[in-house]
Order: structure tokens, then C-alpha cells, then sequence
């Protein structure tokens, strides 16, 4: 599969973010991470599906232009947050 310049997935509903490391560097594997998309006028939205990071850290999140609408409402593009789990502990 071709990718972009920084060899990510050129598939439009893959959203790949940077690897997760901690302070030092270091990837941190196995770890569960959720995108949300947070507005003004709606609650926060699960984005696609979780994902969990591979041994370098890396991680993807699928999902299309219709997950960041709530009620058929998006109010000025998305504002995407994730967070991180290890286990049921959030980080």
C-alpha cells in the first residue's frame, strides 16, 4: 500500500496520528486509544473505533465525514481529541 510522505496510508477514511512514547522516547505498545470529536453546540462523539498501538506506537483511527456529525449537525470542522488507555486506567 502506497502512503504518504510520511509513509502513512493514503486511504481517506484512516486517519493516522504520531506514535505514542513516553517522556524518554520510547514507544509505548498495547495501549487502547479513543478519538472523540468535540463541538460547541453537541456532545463529545466516539469517532470510529478504538485502537490499540502496535510496537512503535502507532496507532489508526477509521472513520468518515458522517462520525463527526451528531444529529446530522457538525459545527465548524472537526475538533478531534483522543484519549489513551492502559487497560481501564485512563493516561
Amino acid at each position: 500500500m502506497k502512503g504518504d510522505r510520511f509513509g502513512y496510508p493514503t486511504n481517506p477514511k484512516t486517519h493516522p496520528c504520531w506514535p505514542l512514547t513516553n517522556r524518554s522516547g520510547e514507544p509505548l505498545e498495547g495501549l487502547i486509544v479513543s478519538a472523540y470529536d468535540q463541538d460547541l453546540k453537541t456532545p463529545e462523539n466516539l469517532l470510529g473505533k478504538d485502537a490499540v498501538t502496535d510496537a512503535e506506537g502507532n496507532y489508526n483511527i477509521s472513520f468518515t465525514d458522517t462520525d463527526l456529525k451528531v444529529g446530522d449537525v457538525e459545527s465548524g470542522g472537526s475538533d478531534m481529541f483522543i484519549r489513551v488507555y492502559d487497560g481501564d486506567e485512563l493516561l
